[in-house]
């Protein structure tokens, strides 16, 4: 029967993409048999991340300070140095459990998103604040980020989503580059209620306008984001990490610089945005050319 599910015992296939993710070691046990043909295996957490990325001093000097957090001095001590911060799960998207974190008037004003939902909350000390997050957002491990402060786009927050996949031929080339302003003030979170349409910016419009403010050339900023996501994705390759596509979120700050927060080893596509993203399509593009090697 046709569009119907057989049980059965089936030859291995040529190629394997991992969309949900695969255990490393069943993916090195498949490679046996079908060769280097099993990609986006790598199972990052965001600190794993930055550790790896932070090796390469060409990509060290665009990531954050960032540190993990094992106890509240930690928190005490960024804050002190940065005076606002972010706090990140560890294992999680959408930014879920985010939290914002900032020295206001002898208090920690913060802001976090939780289940879609944005959260504003005042605490006396760290180790209130870190209370609160292991009570009542997450016991998931963290790690505390220096904030940057990017540049604005009619007086919102913006960030910048680079989708990176490799193409039928095997090689790297850029699917989607947006702009993303922050509604809640804070930081990129999607919530319900939200219009991809009213998060999303067009690239070339948010360049030229930090052109008019002298911030950069737009067309050699935008050549440069491009530049950075090759270089990540010829990073991985080096590594000998077998990824074929990756979502990358970057900011710009008022003095031009990129800065990288994080990778997605596999970047979900924005499907409901009013742009087309190719990363919907090129892995499987290289998946068939993998298939035919």
């Amino acid at each position: 029967m046709e569009n119907s599910w057989n049980k059965g015992v089936f030859p291995y296939p040529n190629t394997i993409f991992a969309r949900c993710g695969i255990p490393l070691e069943s993916a090195r046990e498949i490679e046996k048999i079908i060769g280097f043909k099993v990609f986006n295996t790598i199972n990052f957490n965001k600190w794993e991340e930055w550790c790896v990325l932070n090796t390469e001093p060409q990509l060290e000097k665009h990531l954050p300070d960032t540190c993990l957090v094992n106890g509240p001095e930690i928190i005490n001590d960024y804050l002190g140095k940065y005076n606002c911060v972010f706090l990140k799960p560890v294992i999680g998207s959408t930014s879920n459990g985010v939290v914002r974190a900032k020295y206001s008037d002898k208090s920690i004003d913060v802001v976090c998103t939780l289940n879609h939902e944005t959260h504003r909350k005042k605490f006396a000390t760290a180790n209130d604040l870190w209370r609160w997050i292991r009570t009542d957002v997450s016991k998931a491990n963290y790690v505390v980020q220096q904030r940057i402060r990017t540049v604005k786009w009619k007086k919102k927050l913006t960030g910048i989503r680079l989708n990176m996949a490799k193409d039928g031929s095997g090689k790297w080339e850029n699917c989607l580059l947006i702009g993303l302003r922050a509604l809640n003030g804070s930081h990129i979170a999607y919530s319900r209620g939200y219009d991809p349409a009213e998060i999303m910016i067009e690239i070339d419009s948010l360049l030229m306008e930090l052109q008019k403010k002298g911030i950069h050339d737009a067309k050699r900023l935008k050549n440069t984001i491009i530049q950075l996501g090759m270089d990540i994705c010829h990073f991985f390759d080096r590594c000998g990490y077998h990824v074929a596509d990756i979502g990358i979120d970057l900011g710009i700050d008022n003095k031009g610089k990129i800065w990288i927060f994080e990778v997605n080893r596999r970047p979900y596509p924005y499907y409901n945005f009013p742009v087309y993203d190719k990363s919907i399509t090129a892995p499987l593009e290289y998946a068939v050319h993998l298939a035919g090697q």
